[in-house]
């Protein structure tokens, strides 16, 4: 996570095991979804508490996320 204040790092979170190639990220106001493609992944983070929520199987190659 970037603090846009300053525009500096304030917090790493991991997604997905070691080399699953984070490849595409959508922000809304409640959640922040990550794409690995190389694990078929989507991570979904809780902004406030900037936690892991959940790590949902969605295929081979997820190269994009859309939320409606």
């Amino acid at each position: 996570m970037i603090d846009t204040g300053n525009n500096r790092v304030s917090t790493t979170i991991s997604v997905g095991p070691t080399g699953t190639d984070p490849f595409n990220i959508e922000v809304t106001h409640q959640a922040v979804y990550v794409t690995e493609q190389a694990a078929g992944t989507l991570t979904v983070i809780d902004p406030k508490s900037n936690k892991v929520v959940a790590t949902v199987t969605v295929g081979a190659s997820p190269y994009g996320v859309a939320v409606g």
